[in-house]
């Protein structure tokens, strides 16, 4: 039998849910889910960079290091699109990073700036799962 874990992440402080966020690998997946539901519900900010903060402070400057290193490339857009990606990133959890990419584009002769946008690999699935949804928009 499933264990049901929302009201357990309901009982949470803020923080003890940043830190489960952060730790992901630690819990059951059911668990996780509920606390990114919990999150949202309290409209708590889950983007990649707060929750390494949040939960990742005591570990070092080497650990995120480490930590920053595993980020996969999602891709490379344009601000407008990137905004959107990033948005749709924030409310589902998924732990990103953005970097600027110094390789303009030509738009109608204009150079337009480009953002290079970087996942967990945990959760990498679920962010071109975002990115395919939003091109069949």
């Amino acid at each position: 039998m499933e264990e049901n874990y929302e009201p357990k992440m309901a009982e949470l402080s803020d923080e003890a849910l940043y830190d489960i966020l952060g730790k992901r690998d630690e819990y059951v997946p059911e668990a996780v889910l509920a606390a990114e539901q919990e999150m949202r519900n309290r409209k708590l900010d889950c983007s990649g960079a707060t929750m390494r903060e949040a939960a990742g402070e005591a570990a070092g400057a080497e650990d995120r290091a480490a930590d920053d290193s595993e980020y996969c490339t999602l891709g490379t857009f344009d601000v407008p699109a990137a905004e959107q990606i990033l948005e749709q990133l924030e409310r589902e959890c998924v732990r990103f990073e953005v970097g600027t990419n110094d390789s303009p584009t030509q738009r109608r002769n204009v150079a337009a700036p480009l953002l290079d946008i970087h996942v967990h690999p945990d959760d990498e699935a679920k962010a071109n799962k975002i990115i395919e949804g939003m091109s069949t928009l």
